[in-house]
């Protein structure tokens, strides 16, 4: 069981606003461990952020010379596999726009191309998930297949168990085609036919992703990913379709909670409440209002331009509210 404090210095180390003291007294204190330091942010996946993050705390002089080494090595290592990543997307692009199919670019690899962080090292890029259309869902499959890129032998086959052999009338009721892995390629590549693949696809499908996508011109390609308010509302309903933050004690997701703050930038008041409108329209109230208190105690997002804690918690009482009013009447009738 890690030391907590050195757990919470970690999570210090990513909040949005200067905790120069407060982290000073973690790293200062006599019981303090680098090394476990160095296992939970590897663990967290924010390990190649750490360097900007305690730059900007003002706190690196206080971290042991060898260790600074090792971190500078990991972001620089970081770097460089971003660029390799983003060089995939660059052929996967060239690739399908042979066959006149356009992806939508989502998660981590929008976040490459749309320059949310101003190191694309410091985010790290796992898969690389896109979404096409239905209609060019198999033969975007098979460009891809033609290409190099395969499933695993056992995820094909747990693929086809629960949906069968992927053809052109397939019944598209999955999230995405197992993962795809090609020789030589860093990242494999998930092609999703939905979001989610339950009932949050109600609140933000990929069909209204992709119609509302917005181009971007990136390394001299046009591509496109998700609209500023869709990568904000995906965001919200990743980390809440798993509810992470009432599993465990710990910001199971720390990288993706830090990338709110920066999404949230983006929108418009209007735009972020419209999004808490619609998912409480939606019934999600509740998961929302979750959410946003995770990312206050966890990340101190209490900075964010938007007024997000005043806007939920009149939602979450309205919702209370109408559900009390719906028992009462159905207790009546």
């Amino acid at each position: 069981m890690p030391n907590p404090r050195t757990f919470e210095a970690v999570v210090l180390a990513m909040q949005g606003v200067p905790v120069t003291q407060k982290l000073s007294k973690y790293l200062m204190a006599s019981t303090f461990s680098w090394a476990k330091f160095i296992e939970i942010s590897s663990a967290l996946f924010v390990i190649p952020a750490l360097p900007d993050r305690l730059i900007f705390h003002g706190v690196w002089h206080l971290v042991p010379l060898e260790v600074q080494d090792c971190l500078t090595a990991i972001a620089e290592l970081s770097r460089l596999r971003s660029e390799h990543q983003a060089n995939q997307v660059k052929k996967i692009v060239r690739l399908l726009s042979g066959a006149n199919i356009q992806p939508v670019f989502t998660k981590g690899a929008s976040n490459l191309i749309s320059k949310l962080y101003p190191n694309p090292g410091d985010r790290l890029l796992v898969d690389i998930d896109f979404i096409v259309s239905t209609d060019r869902f198999y033969e975007c499959v098979q460009v891809l297949e033609a290409d190099g890129y395969h499933p695993t032998a056992r995820g094909l086959l747990n693929f086809e168990k629960e949906f069968g052999r992927l053809s052109p009338h397939s019944n598209l009721n999955f999230r995405h085609y197992p993962r795809l892995y090609k020789s030589g390629s860093y990242s494999g590549i998930e092609v999703h036919a939905t979001l989610f693949g339950n009932a949050f696809d109600k609140i933000l499908s990929a069909e209204a992703v992709i119609d509302h996508a917005s181009i971007h011109t990136w390394r001299d390609l046009q591509i496109a990913i998700p609209c500023a308010r869709d990568q904000l509302l995906h965001n919200i309903l990743h980390m809440c379709e798993g509810e992470y933050f009432l599993l465990s004690a710990e910001p199971a997701s720390l990288r993706q909670a830090a990338d709110f703050p920066l999404l949230a930038a983006r929108v418009s008041a209007e735009e972020w409440q419209d999004i808490v409108e619609h998912i409480r329209r939606q019934g999600y109230a509740r998961h929302l209002s979750l959410y946003m208190a995770y990312l206050e105690v966890w990340l101190a997002h209490t900075s964010s331009p938007l007024p997000i804690r005043g806007i939920v918690d009149r939602l979450w009482k309205k919702a209370r509210s109408e559900e009390h009013t719906s028992e009462l009447q159905s207790h009546h009738d």
